[in-house]
């Protein structure tokens, strides 16, 4: 009996360690620093994506308002995201373009276009007054004051 003592031991703490080992791996991102930036990203976007479709919402509730700062209703148990902006701007040709805005999350272009399918609508600012589309790469005048680096969704509305 004593003999048998010390591997008992040995496979017990053997099957704790691999044990161990798939918890760490089952968490959302695992225990690794780009696990966790790919979730920060992929939270962001959705993030955005959400704040994007309630503030066309707004921008479509709000018939034909020209507006700098637009208020924008979440879906319940869902917060806005940090300065996050929805304005719209009278467009030259017709009608308003709405432009939702959130700040960027390293790795969060690449989420918004695969969750949206390569939705063309959506941009990130890369210069003052210059957006670049996340699909294509077409770049499209944006207001100045829209900050550099934000994720954009860009949307033309009648009314």
């Amino acid at each position: 009996m004593g003999s048998i003592l010390p591997v008992l031991l040995a496979v017990v703490f053997a099957g704790l360690i691999a044990q161990g080992m798939q918890l760490a791996q089952a968490l959302p991102g695992g225990s690794s620093q780009s696990g966790q930036s790919q979730n920060a990203a992929a939270a962001a976007a959705v993030q955005a994506e959400l704040y994007g479709a309630a503030c066309i919402s707004a921008a479509l509730a709000s018939s034909g308002t020209i507006s700098s700062s637009i208020s924008v209703t979440m879906p319940a148990g869902v917060p806005a995201p940090a300065q996050a902006l929805c304005q719209t701007v009278a467009d030259p040709v017709a009608g308003r373009d709405v432009y939702s805005y959130t700040p960027g999350v390293p790795g969060e272009a690449t989420s918004i276009e695969s969750d949206t399918e390569g939705n063309a609508s959506w941009f990130r600012s890369v210069a003052k007054g210059q957006a670049a589309s996340l699909s294509g790469g077409q770049t499209l005048q944006i207001p100045a004051t829209i900050p550099v680096g934000v994720m954009l969704e860009v949307v033309q509305v009648n009314p």
